[in-house]
């Protein structure tokens, strides 16, 4: 579990960086979500529904929710778009947790290494970063 949260946030690090366009960076996040889901989604889905009840992984799973979140809001702030402190964090959560759903759903379904599943999370995740608030 601690190396699966260190591979995602390794690519989350590879991101946050304002020199990238947007785009690129959106592109690089979805590339880099289904790489490290790809290697072997069958651990994946045990990770996700056994380990959360294992004993000794809240400090391990904290930490890395901090810093995961951070690496979401951090990409919502470089859109440049005006939004409260609030709405920041809440656009950072609700972008998270639709990437991370639909590449475990893919992953579930078989479908995580499609070109099609890429494009619509990539077209999903620019919209909603720079569509109308």
């Amino acid at each position: 579990m601690a190396r699966h949260f260190d591979e995602i946030l390794a690519v989350l690090r590879a991101i946050d960086d304002e020199t990238m366009t947007l785009a690129r960076r959106v592109e690089q996040l979805v590339d880099g979500m289904i790489g490290v889901h790809s290697i072997n989604p069958a651990l994946h889905r045990v990770l996700l529904e056994e380990t959360p009840y294992v004993d000794g992984l809240r400090s391990a799973h904290d930490k890395f929710e901090t810093e995961y979140l951070g690496c979401y809001t951090a990409m919502v702030v470089s859109t440049g778009k005006r939004r409260g402190r609030e709405s920041v964090g809440m656009t950072a959560q609700v972008l998270s947790s639709a990437v991370a759903g639909v590449i475990h759903d893919a992953a579930h379904r078989g479908t995580l290494g499609t070109p099609i599943l890429k494009r619509e999370l990539v077209g999903m995740v620019s919209a909603y970063l720079l569509g109308p608030r």
